[in-house]
């Protein structure tokens, strides 16, 4: 979680993304969706991830994001997002994300810094 809400003017891409997260079931069973925008593309990038690879994937997050760089390929900016909550919540960002992305995380980081009060 490196970038902050009130960070987003000089973080958001001035590039219109369609990345609203839809819900994903398989076997019944919801998951994670990670967004990945690459540098120099305007497509993102989304992977389903299982329940059983939550710990797994929050590792290979954060050192994408102290690399920016995954896969070989340079990171603009990604994002987490808990397709089974109710909010659809944006639960780890890093980088360049659209303005409503940013919004969701600042939220979801008040609903969690509340919950651990």
């Amino acid at each position: 979680m490196r970038a902050e809400h009130d960070s987003c003017p000089g973080l958001c891409l001035r590039v219109r993304w369609r990345s609203v997260a839809s819900r994903v079931a398989t076997r019944g069973r919801l998951m994670w969706e990670w967004h990945i925008a690459n540098l120099g593309e305007k497509h993102v990038e989304r992977r389903p991830i299982e329940p059983s690879a939550y710990q797994e994937t929050t590792g290979l997050f954060e050192a994408a994001a102290d690399a920016s760089v995954l896969d070989g390929r340079a990171v603009a900016g990604m994002w987490v997002v808990d397709l089974d909550s109710v909010q659809e919540d944006v639960i780890l960002l890093h980088g360049r994300a659209p303005a409503h992305i940013h919004a969701r995380h600042h939220a979801y980081r008040q609903k969690a810094g509340a919950a651990d009060r």
